[in-house]
């Protein structure tokens, strides 16, 4: 899964690239490559190399639109594909642990949360939730069943840099398993925009109009 996401790690901010999350179904599962072609799959260039399964879910339903500034205690149920979650504190969510990114892409919202609860069938109850964090509020209402479930904390996550010239340029992907041949795998399309570089929206924005219709305005600015 290709991640074109804002930035969560502040030592990357100023690096065209994107972060790739990358798993397999089977216990087994040896690691994989991941290639890019820029030419409609003529040639291939891999890129990076994946050994461990990053903490990869499914929602199985929503989360409605919110504004972002009270703590979420709706309950979201996420089925793995790979890895566990974990619940923390109040404390140690707000003070950074639990990232998680939710959606897809072209989409993602950045969340936090505190309590992930395992159920039976294997799946677990997560709450708690910071929601539309890093400028991402804009997306909170547009969830889908099935929308992925990414814990950015997972060390098994690769950033993985690119050159500037590569920020909105349509490309195929293939994560290629270790050991098995190129056209093992199926493409994927993916479009890098270069979201970990763009400047946050600014928030607070008011304006008034004197009686000579004069217009002045103002908005609090926000840092990456």
């Amino acid at each position: 899964v290709p991640l074109d996401i804002p930035v969560i790690d502040e030592t990357t901010q100023n690096k065209a690239g994107f972060i790739g999350a990358m798993s397999g179904y089977n216990d087994g599962w040896p690691g994989a490559v991941l290639y890019r072609s820029a030419d409609g799959g003529q040639t291939w260039v891999d890129l990076q190399g994946f050994t461990g399964k990053a903490t990869i879910g499914n929602a199985y339903g929503t989360l409605p639109e919110s504004t972002g500034t009270l703590i979420d205690k709706r309950v979201l149920n996420i089925g793995m594909q790979s890895g566990e979650l974990y619940s923390v504190t109040y404390d140690q969510m707000l003070g950074g642990v639990n990232y998680a990114a939710y959606g897809v892409d072209g989409r993602w919202e950045i969340v936090r949360f505190k309590d992930a609860v395992l159920q039976a069938d294997g799946s677990y109850n997560v709450s708690g939730f910071i929601r539309g964090d890093r400028g991402t509020e804009w997306t909170t209402g547009l969830h889908a069943v099935n929308d992925y479930f990414i814990l950015l904390d997972d060390s098994d996550l690769i950033f993985m840099g690119a050159a500037i010239e590569v920020v909105g340029a349509d490309c195929d992907y293939r994560a290629v398993t270790s050991g098995e041949t190129i056209d093992s795998a199926s493409d994927q399309g993916f479009t890098y925009q270069g979201v970990n570089l763009e400047c946050l929206s600014p928030v607070n924005a008011s304006g008034l109009r004197d009686v000579s219709g004069n217009f002045s305005g103002s908005f609090t600015r926000r840092s990456r």
